[in-house]
């Protein structure tokens, strides 16, 4: 096995046991059955993975539709209509991740995606959607009125981009560009005013938002290089380029140092 279906395995391992992580505190109050079907489903897709077991994959696009039950049954306490809505955005990049990686398992050609091409799909889903647009999406609810409609509208934005992105793909449609041009602007926004609002504080949180921030800008540099200045006349090259690179960076630093800078701030209770 090369080093990329190593490592996009081991993405999806990881946005696996985090993602869920960052949603039970910031969405479902720290359902107890959430987090006992997750260690559930991630015990048997690692049991799937080394008997080479597929159907039993299938229990994560289950898990994740568990999440979404127990999100919109949450709906039915005090939870502010505006802050229900923008809070079904990571639930919604969960479902697309996980068809994404049902498509990717089963080879199934989703979009005319063959397998790499799904599981980079899934990645972008779980880190950036799911992971990324998750956290922006819980800050929109707890954030003052100013700040909260700028988190709100980056999270919107962020699911919008993606749509942007995924059609301009499959089309060969101008509207990529413009989609990435939406994802750059709305994630750079709202980076910047977290770590804006934690310069003072002069404490890990402090200290993670800048480096989320930092290493946000590095990433962000990778994807416009890829996407406008780039000649590369093997697309294989550009493929390895942004997994090892791109990928690594977004995977290990970027989006865990902001999750973990939100997680940890005192001012914020959970």
């Amino acid at each position: 096995m090369t080093l990329e279906p190593i490592l996009l395995n081991l993405f999806f391992l990881l946005s696996a046991i985090l993602a869920p992580i960052m949603t039970n505190p910031f969405f479902l109050n720290h359902s107890s059955s959430y987090k006992k079907a997750h260690i559930f489903t991630v015990i048997i897709i690692v049991l799937s993975f080394i008997f080479h077991f597929k159907f039993g994959y299938i229990s994560w696009p289950i898990f994740c539709l568990y999440g979404v039950y127990l999100r919109i049954k949450g709906f039915y306490s005090n939870t502010p209509k505006k802050d229900f809505l923008v809070s079904l955005i990571p639930f919604v990049f969960s479902l697309i991740g996980a068809t994404w990686f049902i498509a990717a398992v089963f080879d199934l050609y989703l979009l005319g995606y063959d397998q790499a091409w799904s599981s980079v799909a899934l990645m972008h889903s779980n880190f950036l959607g799911w992971l990324l647009t998750g956290c922006i999406a819980y800050l929109s609810t707890k954030a003052t009125r100013g700040r909260s409609q700028v988190y709100r509208l980056s999270s919107y934005l962020l699911l919008i981009s993606f749509i942007f992105i995924a059609l301009g793909i499959y089309l060969d449609l101008f509207i990529k560009s413009i989609g990435i041009f939406i994802l750059i602007l709305a994630a750079l926004v709202s980076f910047t005013l977290h770590a804006y609002d934690l310069r003072k504080d002069r404490n890990i949180s402090s200290s993670l938002s800048i480096a989320s921030l930092s290493t946000l800008i590095v990433t962000l540099g990778l994807a416009i290089i890829n996407e406008y200045a780039f000649s590369l006349p093997e697309l294989h090259r550009n493929f390895l380029f942004m997994i090892r690179g791109h990928g690594l960076i977004n995977a290990l630093i970027v989006i865990p140092s902001f999750y973990y800078s939100i997680r940890l701030n005192r001012k914020q209770r959970f």
